[in-house]
């Protein structure tokens, strides 16, 4: 198959970036071309080219840039037998450029927790634009079918993490730079700094349990707007010493491997969460919140489950390695490798999907959301006009505000 990955909305780095960074090395390793549509001098396109996979500039600033359409449907027009999309800034024009260049099977992965703003626009998103949606998890797939999606329309294909960087055996610095002392129990974090992160309640955890007399630090790489304010609440409650904030950083797997548990004490609804997976593959036990897809990866042999913003019940979890109710237990490397979320699998299934996906020929049915009105929508059908593109008998206007998700107004 011939495949672009399209990551023309991502400036940054985070967890979607990782996502392409991760699946397209596996796509490359079995045979198919691929190639990464992304922003010049973004961070995705230097990693890209660092391991030496094709790159074209393709750029959204806003998710109805439809200016862009034309750019779009020359790099795709007979090169591509699948265009996968992942960002809210590329939900629609890339997705109508795809249609309008006739490539067979236009595929979005959904990686926020956010609904359709309606079931029209549930409608067109799964029904028009795109062939099929993957979840990155099971609570996706349940949050996309209560906002009109239908569940045959969705496929979950569950992150996966290759171990290898995450297992490392050579000397390790972290401890000696923060410092930490030997004997210390240090606890991982890592991820952008925002409120929904809930870094401030593992923060206050570490004050609790260090008030039970247990040498407990913990140490958290990442950016963001919570920074300041996790500086503030390290001072106040007399942690400085204890609370270590690393900033970006690029050597996350050694922080995990000098760690004797990873925390992800996430607030908001972690659609998937891939600390986790990359916790579970340095063998180091997890602690998570009871939130979002979370707890379909923590299970009693990888970690320990406590309720979302509920710093004593982190500070309750046996950080000393003792053998309470609340001690936590590592997977170990061996269970990793045959865990559902070895990057392997992960690679497999979305093969596997994808191939399904384009394979399924040149016209679809189009089912409405009432279950009895069909009307058949042949992919060539697709044609611009004045105001928007014609989807068969749709109209996507470049003016007139509806949701595709992400709880941002796009214009579709």
């Amino acid at each position: 198959m011939r495949i672009l990955e399209v990551a023309s909305g991502m400036p940054d780095w985070a967890g979607t970036e990782k996502h392409i960074m991760d699946l397209s090395p596996c796509l490359l390793e079995r045979g198919h071309d691929l190639v990464i549509g992304c922003r010049a001098v973004s961070e995705i396109e230097r990693r890209a080219k660092a391991a030496r996979i094709p790159t074209i500039q393709l750029e959204m600033r806003r998710d109805t840039e439809w200016r862009q359409l034309p750019v779009f449907v020359r790099a795709m027009r007979g090169k591509f037998d699948v265009v996968h999309i992942h960002h809210y800034l590329d939900y629609i024009v890339p997705a109508a450029a795809a249609r309008l260049a006739r490539v067979p099977a236009v595929v979005m992965t959904r990686h926020l927790p956010h609904p359709f703003g309606s079931r029209a626009t549930a409608f067109v998103g799964s029904r028009v634009l795109y062939d099929r949606i993957i979840a990155v998890s099971d609570f996706i797939q349940q949050v996309l079918i209560e906002s009109g999606v239908a569940s045959n329309r969705i496929c979950v294909v569950k992150n996966g993490a290759d171990p290898a960087p995450w297992q490392q055996v050579q000397e390790n610095h972290i401890r000696n730079e923060l410092p930490v002392p030997p004997d210390a129990f240090l606890v991982g974090a890592a991820g952008r700094l925002f409120s929904g992160k809930g870094f401030d309640v593992l923060v206050r955890a570490i004050g609790l349990t260090r008030e039970r007399g247990l040498p407990v630090h913990c140490a958290i790489a990442g950016s963001g707007d919570e920074m300041q304010n996790l500086k503030t609440l390290r001072a106040q409650l007399g942690l400085t010493d204890a609370v270590h904030l690393l900033g970006f950083r690029n050597d996350v797997p050694a922080l995990f491997a000098a760690a004797d548990a990873v925390a992800v004490p996430s607030t908001w609804a972690e659609p998937f969460g891939y600390v986790v997976i990359e916790g579970m593959a340095s063998g180091r036990p997890v602690i998570g919140s009871r939130i979002g897809g979370i707890p379909e990866i923590i299970t009693p042999d990888v970690g320990y489950l406590t309720p979302a913003g509920d710093a004593n019940a982190i500070a309750l979890c046996d950080l000393n390695g003792g053998a309470g109710a609340g001690a936590v237990v590592a997977p170990g490397v061996d269970g990793f490798e045959g865990s559902d979320f070895a990057l392997h699998g992960f690679g497999a299934e979305a093969e596997d999907f994808c191939r399904a996906i384009e394979g399924e020929g040149e016209i679809g049915d189009v089912r409405g959301g009432d279950g009895d009105a069909r009307m058949r929508v042949r992919r060539r059908g697709f044609r611009n006009c004045r105001g928007g593109v014609v989807v068969g008998r749709i109209l996507i206007m470049r003016r007139g505000a509806c949701r595709l998700g992400c709880g941002v107004e796009a214009s579709a």
